[in-house]
């Protein structure tokens, strides 16, 4: 076990089996490769990325298949080169989440996929090769309803 110091959820033990190496770092942190993927218990849905030299950078992931259903991965074959890949079965694959103020407007990085391969721990951001994937793919749909009354209520709900 490790202790990875996280600047939102303070000391986490982790196995050292959760260490992740970037072969081709997250665009715009080109200067830190290895982290710790920890699963969180709230919410579920998401896990933390953190930065093994930085306590201060970490990134909200989630599995994008849970709000996209017809979700494919589809990557170039120069960053499952660097992955090492021996096997589909042993590759998994997490979106970015980006949480403004209001919660309503969380979006995910589909187009920027962060890809691992459990096998190795190795992993890449690469570059989907699916055009009609955003950087800013929305959690949550919203519904406006207008009653005879004309009060508008606005809910939301996943994908």
């Amino acid at each position: 076990m490790v202790v990875v110091k996280t600047k939102e959820y303070g000391d986490i033990q982790v196995s050292d089996e959760n260490k992740i190496v970037f072969q081709k770092p997250i665009f715009g942190f080109e200067h830190l490769k290895e982290y710790y993927l920890i699963l969180l218990d709230e919410p579920e849905q998401f896990s933390l990325l953190q930065s093994k030299d930085d306590e201060n950078i970490s990134f909200m992931l989630t599995q994008p298949r849970m709000f996209v259903s017809d979700y494919i991965l589809d990557i170039d074959d120069m960053d499952a080169e660097l992955l090492e890949i021996e096997d589909h079965k042993d590759i998994v694959d997490y979106a970015i989440v980006t949480i403004p103020e209001q919660i309503e407007d969380v979006t995910m990085n589909i187009l920027g996929p962060i890809v691992i391969n459990n096998k190795n721990k190795f992993a890449v951001q690469s570059i989907s090769n699916t055009p009609h994937y955003s950087t800013k793919c929305r959690l949550f749909q919203k519904d406006v309803v207008v009653d005879n009354k004309n009060t508008i209520t606005v809910t939301t709900e996943a994908l």
